[in-house]
């Protein structure tokens, strides 16, 4: 019988030969290498491991692994918060957070890094734009727009694209607070500041358009501006109406048609620190997606705005028996049809 061990040699005498020593020693030594570039170690100073996270988050996010790079960068702004890239990381991480649609996270990490700028300079600048960013995804128009006046209180000769920004989170925040007069005044200084820059920011140019959706919209939600109108008038402010509806479907579909060159799309820090496929891509870019989204919702107020007016038109001044009204109301619906009935079609097959 043949010894086992003997079958063993020969079923390993075809496979591969064992590493030399010194072969072994150089693969071992060059995994050790990495792994001390990939993750800190006990015997590192705060300087090292701050680097060694800084630069794994900036590799997370080139591989569009935004939640990982949220992660580390909690870990940089946690582990050594006295860093020289303290600042910068927190700035990054409100960014990130931004992105991945916490906005409350990104508030509270933006403020600490605030605090720490004392309120000066361009990153300050940067990193106050993004709290009004957060205080409006929050529904807190009223926080926007102080910092935003602060933001066009403070901004320097020159920084047309800064006020620009500033001007459009003033206008966002008054549209918000429902101050349509104050909203519109504010969206005519954003657009002059536009006219006056020979290159202003594709998505500056996006939150224009959809802003002046929003104006729109204000216009159509004025009318009819009556509960009790006339035969005549009632048809001819639902015309209008329903018009002013076709402007804001045009318009949208202008919104729609906009792409933002992935240089506008990302900040200037993330461009700076990392080309991030997400944050550069206008699809996938948080911000873009807020201006179509509010302009979509815009849109939607309008027509159910006008589909409410064509149910319940407006009624005649003075007094009607209960017959006479119902006649009266079922005539001038007929009359109405020519401007409802398409829009109702869009509403049953959207």
């Amino acid at each position: 019988m043949t010894p086992i061990h003997s079958r063993r040699d020969r079923r390993l005498a075809g496979g591969p030969k064992p590493l030399s020593k010194n072969l072994l020693a150089l693969t071992l030594a060059a995994l050790l290498a990495m792994n001390l570039l990939a993750k800190p170690t006990r015997g590192q100073s705060p300087e090292e491991e701050a680097q060694i996270l800084w630069n794994r988050a900036q590799d997370q996010l080139r591989q569009d692994k935004i939640p990982e790079a949220a992660h580390t960068l909690r870990q940089l702004v946690n582990r050594t918060p006295t860093h020289s890239r303290t600042i910068e990381a927190q700035h990054l991480l409100g960014e990130v957070e931004m992105e991945l649609g916490n906005a409350s996270a990104a508030l509270e990490i933006l403020k600490i890094a605030e605090a720490q700028t004392h309120g000066h300079g361009s990153t300050a600048q940067e990193i106050q734009r993004l709290r009004a960013r957060a205080y409006l995804a929050l529904s807190k128009p009223t926080e926007a727009l102080l910092l935003s006046e602060k933001l066009l209180k403070h901004a320097e000769q020159g920084q047309i694209s800064w006020m620009i920004d500033a001007q459009i989170l003033k206008t966002r925040a008054l549209f918000q607070l429902k101050q349509e007069r104050r909203a519109q005044d504010s969206l005519a200084a954003a657009r002059k500041l536009s006219s006056e820059s020979s290159a202003s920011p594709a998505l500056a140019e996006l939150w224009l358009q959809v802003l002046a959706l929003r104006a729109t919209e204000a216009r159509c939600l004025a009318l009819p501006s009556s509960r009790h109108l006339e035969e005549d008038q009632a048809i001819h402010q639902v015309q209008r109406l329903a018009e002013c509806f076709k402007e804001a479907e045009t318009m949208l579909l202008k919104v729609q048609s906009l792409r933002v060159p992935p240089k506008y799309e990302a900040s200037s820090l993330v461009s700076r620190v990392a080309t991030t496929a997400v944050l550069q891509t206008p699809e996938k870019n948080r911000e873009a997606q807020e201006a179509r989204q509010d302009a979509q919702a815009s849109l939607r107020r309008i027509q159910n705005h006008l589909v409410k007016t064509c149910e319940t038109p407006p009624i005649p001044p003075g007094k009607r028996t209960k017959s006479e009204l119902k006649q009266y109301l079922r005539e001038l619906k007929a009359a109405l049809e020519p401007q409802c009935q398409p829009l109702r079609s869009k509403v049953t097959h959207p």
